[in-house]
């Protein structure tokens, strides 16, 4: 006698495999659409102008680089062995 629930659980198996193969692809694409609005922010490219090819708003791409800023700012002072101290964003106090 066959189980008329393993077609819904290979349905299910299959479905799941597939979002999270599609979650793991935009988790990807979105890295790299990252690391190109850094590249371009570094190269002198305006705001305006990096949200008109990715078609993310102003505000968003202010966010995205001010974010990258800090990481670089923040990677920088910890190879200089600056961190710890007063003006150390992530310092207590």
């Amino acid at each position: 006698m066959t189980d008329p629930m393993e077609p819904i659980r290979v349905r299910l198996q299959r479905l799941g495999d597939a979002a999270r193969a599609a979650e793991d692809t935009a988790t990807d694409a979105r890295e790299a659409r990252d690391a190109a609005i850094e590249e371009a922010d570094l190269a002198g490219m305006s705001v305006l102008e990096i949200g008109r090819h990715v078609g993310l708003a102003r505000s968003r791409i202010t966010v995205l680089v001010a974010a990258q800023t800090a990481r670089r700012q923040a990677a920088a002072r910890e190879a200089a062995g600056l961190t710890g101290g007063p003006l150390d964003v992530g310092a207590a106090g």
